[in-house]
């Protein structure tokens, strides 16, 4: 960020830059212009990419970046949070479920509580077999 006055943007503006070919984040209050970065992202494009637009901050520290990352970042300031500024809330849709879902979710492992003592039978009876042949 350049040593001028401080540039403060609002949620509107910052919403609309969520492309690959213009992207914004925010990091700790903080508005990075993150566009030149994408493809430079030890973690590929997609981590970043798919945060276009929205607060980074909790993804960030629960990956645990390094100090290098931390100060790399700073790099990328264009501007501040407006603080009276409102997050949008995201409203998540709902997911169709397919029958492959539905299945999965009632899908249980059916087991034979007798399974052990039949295979525990049957290699006694092998080795009894295996014993009168061999005799």
């Amino acid at each position: 960020m350049s040593d001028g006055a401080t540039k403060f943007y609002t949620w509107e503006e910052i919403r609309k830059h969520n492309s690959d070919k213009d992207c914004w984040v925010v990091l700790y209050d903080n508005v990075l212009d993150v566009t030149k970065f994408l493809n430079h992202h030890p973690g590929g494009l997609d981590p970043i990419n798919d945060l276009g637009g929205y607060n980074i901050t909790n993804s960030f520290e629960s990956i645990g970046h390094s100090e290098y990352a931390v100060n790399k970042s700073k790099e990328y300031i264009i501007g501040k949070l407006d603080p009276t500024s409102q997050e949008p809330k995201v409203v998540r849709k709902p997911v169709a479920q397919n029958q492959s879902v539905q299945d999965f979710k009632t899908f249980t492992v059916k087991t034979d509580p007798l399974a052990g003592i039949k295979k525990a039978i049957i290699a006694i009876f092998v080795i009894l077999l295996a014993a009168y042949f061999y005799s």
